[in-house]
């Protein structure tokens, strides 16, 4: 299956990481950490960033569960920014597992501290 066919059998939810069940604020903030991170001007991408400025306004305007809609769009330029999206999740997916490790690590140190006090 082409990078193409799986862009255009994706929605624009799915795109930009929300729900039918987001809300407003929650779309929101979810764009601006994507739109942060792939904007051209910190070492992201063109075309990933011009994706998820269209799925935004298509999910503002309650088009989210439509499927996307690429026209005029350099097919290399997909293949590349579906890698570097693959790439971007991979490292948001790291940086939850160490948060989440941090967390314990943080409550364990704080069990040991009131268990000192004590």
């Amino acid at each position: 299956m082409s990078p193409l066919l799986i862009f255009a059998m994706t929605t624009y939810h799915e795109l930009l990481g929300t729900t039918e069940y987001s809300t407003t604020s929650d779309i929101k903030k979810r764009y601006k950490l994507l739109s942060h991170r792939l904007h051209p001007d910190k070492s992201g991408s063109v075309i990933l960033m011009q994706l998820i400025s269209h799925a935004y306004n298509e999910i503002l305007c309650g088009n989210g569960n439509n499927l996307c809609k690429l026209t005029n769009v350099n097919h290399e330029k997909i293949l590349l920014a579906k890698k570097y999206a693959q790439k971007l999740k991979q490292e948001l997916e790291l940086q939850q597992i160490k948060n989440v490790e941090l967390e314990k690590k943080s409550l364990r140190i704080k069990k040991k501290i009131r268990s000192s006090i004590e």
